[in-house]
C-alpha cells in the first residue's frame, strides 16, 4: 500500500504541474512540499493514525514514501488545510477511480454501496424482526 501511495501521490502530482518549492523564499515558516503531505495524509488515514504517531512513521517509511524531508507532527495537521495537497487528492481520487469508471452502473442512493432493491429488503425483514419481538414480548 505505501508503494501505491508513492506512485500515485506522484503521478498526481505530474499530472497538475506544481511548481518545485524545494527552495526557501523568505522569512516565516518554511513551505513545504505539497507531494510529500498529500503522502503523509494518505499514509495516516490509511494506518488510522493521529498526526504525533504519524510523525513516527514516517521516520519509519521515509525511504519507502519517497519523502524528501522529515515533518514535525504540526507540519502534517497542517497538510490537511493545504490547497496543493487537497488538489493532489484530488488527483489521486480521479487516478484511483479511472479504471472502474466505466463498470460501475449501480449505485445506492443512501451511500450504503448497497443497490436499493437489497438495502428495501432489508429494511423488511428488519422490521419483521422488530414486529415479531413486540409479539413475543407480549406472549
Amino acid at each position: 500500500m505505501l508503494l501505491l501511495i508513492r506512485d500515485i501521490t506522484n503521478q498526481a502530482a505530474y499530472n497538475l504541474n506544481l511548481p518545485d518549492i524545494s527552495k526557501p523564499k523568505g522569512a516565516g515558516r518554511p513551505k513545504h512540499s505539497p507531494v510529500d503531505g498529500a503522502k503523509m495524509v494518505l499514509m495516516a488515514q490509511y494506518f488510522g493514525l493521529s498526526n504525533r504517531v504519524a510523525q513516527g512513521y514516517m521516520l519509519l517509511f521515509k525511504e519507502k514514501l519517497d519523502l524528501t524531508t522529515v515533518y514535525s507532527y504540526k507540519t502534517i495537521e497542517r497538510a490537511y488545510n493545504d490547497m496543493e495537497v487537497r488538489q493532489i487528492l484530488e488527483e489521486v481520487f480521479e487516478l484511483t477511480n479511472m479504471p472502474i469508471r466505466d463498470l460501475e452502473h449501480e449505485f445506492g442512493p443512501d451511500a450504503t454501496g448497497l443497490s436499493t432493491s437489497s438495502k428495501q429488503n432489508y429494511e423488511i425483514d428488519r422490521a419483521k424482526d422488530q414486529t415479531n419481538k413486540k409479539g413475543m414480548q407480549r406472549f
